[in-house]
């Protein structure tokens, strides 16, 4: 429950950085934030609270909210919160609600605690006067006082554009340029790790970072650091080639929709994830498969549905459940586009291979 009795109490002792003995030090020790930003004045918070009772590492979570921003001190590793947070905005765009997520290191006391509150608030706002192109970032409460902020972002973008424009002989020299920049700021770790992910975004996309984040934040120095984005940008490179093929471009948009049926595919988000136009993917991939590519999602979802309903492990699920579990949004266009394609309602479908 977003805004119970501890959240509140919690919420207002790091508002004042006034130290509540009666707050118990367990609640935030060890923690890491999660703040949810809300775009283009959307209400976030009643889509947030029903999201967190139904997940079991967030529904454990304190939360709590000032009206228009919801934050949650989480347990566990960085890979599992990420994967939950990601998970969380993809529910929350499937229902047109944007926000930005930030997550923290871990907090190791109420000072820090504190700290890092006004800087997750902070950082949101740069981010949505820069108009950013993020929705997931990893914030650290030093970069709260670092005043060169603006400025890394931008070199940090620049060269990210450099990689994605040149060809895969030219990605060492910019990485190391990048580095030699970060040097001379005299950044921390934590502020090299948030600009490397900027970096990253322009240079290869936020999917790859998405992939390769639980292996950017363990690096433990620069030289590991350098030689992991290298290897990141050189092997995107290297796909970027052997997808120039038309045909090895549908076989890829294929694999996207097989491991990712679930989400909010629509064919923009899939061009975006080989890189090409969305006006292109559709000829060709018409081309290849002799369906269109909404037509091929549909069957598809479709098929897996089935394949549900016949599942002896998801009888106690109702309808709605099987719906959202191959990413249809709407429960009654799901039932009508079934009926459709196999000549009956779903639930006629499940009631047939009992009798």
């Amino acid at each position: 429950m977003i805004n119970n009795n501890v959240g509140s109490d919690l919420f207002y002792s790091f508002l004042s950085c006034s130290k509540n003995e009666k707050l118990d030090r367990a609640l935030y020790f060890d923690k890491i934030f999660a703040a949810f930003f809300p775009l283009e004045n959307a209400d976030i918070t009643a889509a947030l609270e029903e999201i967190i009772s139904k997940d079991p590492l967030l529904s454990k979570a304190v939360t709590f909210s000032n009206g228009i921003n919801v934050y949650a001190l989480l347990h566990g590793s960085y890979v599992e919160i990420y994967a939950t947070l990601r998970k969380v905005l993809r529910r929350l765009l499937a229902q047109n609600k944007k926000c930005i997520v930030l997550f923290s290191g871990k907090i190791s006391s109420f000072h820090n605690a504190c700290v890092t509150l006004a800087g997750l608030d902070w950082q949101a706002t740069q981010l949505r006067i820069s108009d950013a192109n993020v929705d997931i970032v990893y914030y650290d409460n030093s970069l709260y006082l670092f005043n060169m902020y603006d400025e890394f972002i931008n070199v940090s973008k620049s060269i990210g554009q450099q990689i994605r424009n040149n060809s895969g002989t030219n990605v060492e020299p910019l990485v190391d340029s990048f580095f030699e920049k970060m040097q001379q700021g005299s950044l921390l770790r934590s502020h090299i790790h948030f600009f490397v992910m900027q970096m990253l975004i322009s240079a290869v996309g936020e999917d790859v970072l998405n992939e390769n984040m639980s292996l950017i934040l363990e690096c433990n120095n620069r030289l590991q650091l350098k030689n992991l984005v290298i290897d990141i940008c050189l092997a995107h490179n290297d796909y970027r080639a052997k997808i120039s093929n038309k045909e090895e471009i549908v076989e890829r948009i294929c694999a996207i929709i097989g491991n990712e049926y679930q989400t909010p595919l629509s064919l923009e988000v899939v061009a975006k994830k080989v890189y090409l136009s969305p006006t292109y993917v559709s000829r060709i991939f018409k081309e290849y498969t002799g369906v269109n590519f909404s037509r091929y999602i549909k069957d598809f979802r479709l098929n897996k549905s089935k394949e549900l309903l016949e599942n002896e492990a998801f009888r106690v699920n109702n309808i709605n459940e099987i719906a959202e579990a191959v990413g249809f949004l709407n429960v009654a266009f799901f039932c009508a586009s079934f009926k459709e394609k196999f000549g009956v309602s779903p639930t006629k479908y499940r009631r047939n291979l009992t009798e």
